[in-house]
């Protein structure tokens, strides 16, 4: 079994839980209680945005003790393109007052299944899953292709035009 297709199973159930939430929470948006996980603790939640590779990138509340596996579960997993080894935490509100970056290998977790590797979330936290090699490389021959097409295309015209033009 292939390591996204274990992690789309582990996203799978964990988007379940938190699609649930998701529904109170819209009937709560524009207050303090969105802030606030409904149950027997209480728990506060916190802004994250998620962006790159992922199902749903955008701006998350989640609860404060969300792991990053658990921020990418609530946005569907990531997509067949996502590098997780060189996932990024752009913290630029740390608790310590210094800002910085942190790289994560979500790979390493998959494989070891130790959670220490996993550094916590914080508020305003920004998480970017970059591309793999393969669609960089496949958006960019995409991109070629379309330009040598068009400059074969407007060589075409060209060529039709100056024959017209020694017909004359």
């Amino acid at each position: 079994m292939s390591l996204l297709r274990t992690f789309h199973q582990f996203a799978a159930v964990t988007y379940a839980q938190r699609r649930n939430a998701a529904a109170n929470e819209t009937q709560q948006e524009g207050t303090a209680a969105r802030y606030i996980l409904p149950g027997e603790t209480n728990a506060i939640r916190m802004e994250v945005n998620l962006w790159g590779e992922v199902g749903g990138p955008g701006i998350y509340v989640v609860p404060s003790d969300m792991d990053i596996v658990g921020l990418i579960s609530s946005a569907g997993g990531p997509t067949e393109f996502a590098k997780l080894q060189d996932v990024t935490i752009v913290r630029a509100y740390p608790q310590d007052g210094e800002p910085r970056i942190i790289t994560v290998d979500i790979r390493e977790f998959m494989q070891t299944a130790d959670a220490s590797v996993l550094p916590s979330l914080n508020p305003q936290d920004v998480v970017f899953v970059p591309s793999t090699f393969r669609k960089n490389f496949a958006t960019g021959v995409g991109v070629w292709t379309t330009i040598t097409a068009a400059l074969a295309s407007i060589a075409l015209i060209y060529e039709r035009i100056e024959r017209a033009q020694s017909r004359r």
